[in-house]
């Protein structure tokens, strides 16, 4: 008989494991929803043109890019514009793979032209919702 009640304090012991396990899955859950809501991911990308480096390839442009918003985004895609006021403006892309709420990741766009010679504009162009 003592077998039997030594099963029913181990079940009781596993259940209330399990519930506490449980009951902390939901708070975190609610709590990163209160946190950042139904807000969709909002990119925002900055080109730091004072760390441009000149290589035989071409010129490379930091920048930085930031999910602003409350949801992650995949494959963020930036596009970087160079007018240097002679013909059409040179483009530069880049890709980033995910980009979490609140997270940046660094990237470099490649001109080749000298991007200190003209106007630089960086901008999300699209992201996929996972």
């Amino acid at each position: 008989m003592s077998n039997s009640s030594e099963k029913t304090t181990a079940e009781r012991i596993t259940l209330v494991i399990s519930l506490v396990i449980l009951v902390a899955t939901f708070i975190l859950a609610g709590w990163a929803t209160a946190r950042t809501g139904d807000k969709p991911a909002l990119i925002e990308v900055t080109a730091n043109l004072e760390q441009v480096r000149e290589t035989e390839t071409g010129y490379y442009v930091p920048i930085t890019i930031t999910n602003t918003g409350g949801h992650t985004a995949q494959d963020v895609m930036v596009t970087g514009e160079l007018d240097t006021g002679e013909g059409e403006p040179e483009t530069a892309e880049a890709t980033i793979t995910f980009l979490a709420s609140d997270e940046s990741e660094e990237a470099e766009i490649i001109f080749q032209s000298d991007p200190t010679t003209g106007e630089v504009s960086v901008s999300p162009t699209s992201y996929l919702k996972p």
